[in-house]
């Protein structure tokens, strides 16, 4: 995987929370769309795995141990896994084409501009990135068409997809097409060139995205293991940890710290001088991460971190990009 030097030191993390502001599920809303599924609701032992889990995430890498490979339930729980993610790029689409000019799409827009905002073919040489744990196609579908620099997802098949189009009408089958990636192919990893482009890197897979073996979700209990078995993911990852210098910031927005893999790399470079704001929407930086105790075994000290819990679209909220939001935001994005 060739990259060029990191834009204006500085790099995005986003969780969960960001794509609720675009018709996106929580953890506890896909938890409970899956227990709403005909399959799983008359279904009793996957009724009982969701209803005494109360991470949807666990009771998936539950039904994915080796004891269950034989189940009748595993092919029945991951189609409705498959169909919840439809559900919510469904949502999701609807939610953008209805307010395809409301103050939410050019809240998206604004930050981007803000965040990485190439003049004169200042990218060339360099890379920016927008790293993601979700595997919603938000990104790509607000963003290819938005005349920001070049955009990719950083795998290469994707980048002629179906859902780069200028119309705001999307058959919604056509939204389900899956896109084939060789995650275990070296070669197709070494030939992704995030040089001179904004690069989409989906930490935890996508939706559509599907290889020899099914789905291409990274989801469940060792998240780590499931990462280490992929070429793609593993490239990913060092991707991320290698943007996060000394001298850089990072701005998580919407994420539980809950994935331990993720805490670590954020840690570490933590203790060799990494700068980290965090947006999100609880009452204080302390409640903001208290709920990751509940999953999470790696913690991050809430005294380290810059808070910001503002609405983002109360932000970004004109179709001309400002010079100043929020001194909290200013000072992230300062040069």
């Amino acid at each position: 995987m060739k990259s060029g030097s990191l834009f204006k030191n500085r790099t995005v993390l986003l969780g969960a929370g960001f794509s609720k502001n675009f018709g996106g599920f929580l953890a506890s809303e896909f938890r409970e769309i899956l227990l709403s599924d005909p399959k799983i609701m008359f279904n009793n032992s996957l009724r009982q795995l969701l209803t005494t889990e109360p991470n949807y995430e666990r009771a998936v890498s539950n039904m994915r141990e080796p004891f269950n490979s034989q189940s009748p339930n595993k092919p029945i729980f991951e189609a409705a896994v498959l169909k919840a993610y439809q559900t919510m790029n469904e949502h999701i689409h609807a939610t953008i084409n209805d307010r395809r000019r409301s103050i939410k799409t050019f809240a998206i827009n604004n930050f981007i501009r803000c965040l990485y905002p190439f003049k004169n073919g200042e990218i060339n040489g360099k890379s920016a990135y927008i790293f993601t744990l979700n595997q919603d196609l938000l990104l790509e579908r607000m963003l290819q068409h938005s005349g920001h620099a070049p955009f990719q997802t950083a795998a290469a098949t994707t980048n002629t997809s179906w859902h780069y189009t200028e119309s705001t009408d999307l058959i919604l089958p056509k939204l389900h097409e899956s896109i084939k990636i060789r995650d275990i192919d070296q070669s197709f990893v070494d030939g992704i060139d995030l040089t001179g482009k904004i690069s989409i890197i989906k930490l935890h897979g996508s939706s559509e995205w599907m290889n020899e073996e099914g789905n291409l979700l990274i989801i469940g209990g060792d998240k780590q293991d499931s990462v280490s078995r992929s070429a793609l993911f593993t490239a990913f990852q060092k991707q991320f940890r290698d943007s996060l210098g000394a001298e850089s910031r990072l701005l998580v927005i919407g994420y539980s710290f809950n994935d331990d893999h993720i805490n670590k790399i954020i840690s570490e470079k933590l203790e060799l001088g990494l700068k980290l704001w965090v947006w999100d929407r609880p009452a204080s930086r302390e409640a903001c991460f208290s709920g990751a105790s509940l999953f999470a075994r790696e913690k991050i000290e809430p005294s380290v971190a810059v808070y910001i819990n503002v609405p983002f679209e109360q932000v970004f909220n004109t179709e001309d990009v400002k010079n100043s939001f929020h001194p909290t935001i200013d000072s992230f994005l300062a040069d």
